[in-house]
């Protein structure tokens, strides 16, 4: 029996991202972009996913959860932000049952467009349109016979941001998924370990950071999930959400969730809580 479900997901109110471009946020590191994150799903959990990674944004979040999807997935999200700014990802994961899960990724943002002026400040000398860019390849396993669940995966990426002049780099993340019979998910991942890289004369690391998460279906329609992280310059931060599924006909579903991010609280443009609500197709 083949199941197909398609989710329409929607945040009605979530941390947005505008703090990773104010002096108050996180660090001194390069490539602050990486840390947006993807998927109205996972931002409406309050982006406590690590344990739960069970879409195509996985190679996000966790990319050993591309494990836990059985068919072809894709996930195409646009986020628009303050003045010009706007957040584009496009993923697709294709799993195969004996050889693993394979992902391919590709993350834009947009600054919009600016002025170009000498070094007097006064005359224009024309245009430039700054942008952040990574392309990302995932690969995941499992990888235990004796703990059936246990997966291992990896993302490896190529980025670049762009400015006058282009800095590029390249950096992987490395997970861990164990699904205990589908009630309750553990996760761990090690995102952005990667190369310096240079901006005119300065050089600087990828923002690394170390998430470990749970995800548990208190019911087959009600989950809760928890993010523990710490990132350079943010120290340990917690994250919480929940999500619940009322179905409304045989095949169709309205799901509902909430979140809180405690890494919110340091950056007044971002809000602390997230709500979200999803559509849920469902072929058997």
């Amino acid at each position: 029996m083949r199941k197909t479900a398609v989710t329409i997901a929607f945040m009605l109110l979530s941390g947005t991202s505008y703090g990773l471009f104010s002096t108050n946020d996180s660090g001194t590191s390069a490539m602050q972009f990486l840390n947006l994150g993807t998927g109205a799903r996972a931002y409406g959990l309050g982006q406590a996913f690590t344990g739960v990674s069970d879409d195509a944004t996985a190679i996000y979040w966790n990319p050993a959860g591309t494990r836990q999807i059985k068919s072809a997935c894709v996930s195409l999200t646009h986020s628009k932000w303050l003045s010009d700014i706007s957040n584009d990802i496009a993923v697709f994961v294709y799993p195969q049952k004996g050889i693993g899960s394979i992902g391919l990724g590709v993350q834009y943002v947009s600054y919009g467009s600016m002025l170009k002026v000498d070094d007097t400040g006064m005359n224009i000398e024309g245009e430039i349109k700054p942008h952040d860019l990574a392309a990302v390849f995932s690969y995941a396993i499992d990888i235990s016979e004796s703990m059936n669940g246990l997966s291992a995966g990896v993302s490896i990426k190529y980025v670049e941001s762009k400015i006058m002049n282009t800095a590029r780099g390249a950096g992987i993340d490395l997970g861990l998924m164990y699904n205990m019979q589908n009630k309750l998910r553990l996760g761990a991942v090690a995102r952005n370990i990667g190369t310096q890289v240079k901006f005119v004369d300065k050089k600087s690391g990828l923002p690394v950071e170390i998430r470990i998460g749970a995800g548990c279906n208190i019911t087959p329609v009600w989950l809760v999930s928890l993010d523990i992280d710490e990132a350079e310059g943010s120290g340990f931060n917690y994250r919480v959400g929940t999500e619940y599924e009322y179905l409304i006909g045989c095949d169709i579903g309205l799901v509902g969730r909430a979140g809180y991010n405690s890494f919110n609280r340091n950056v007044s443009e971002k809000k602390e809580i997230s709500l979200g609500f999803g559509l849920l197709y469902q072929r058997y």
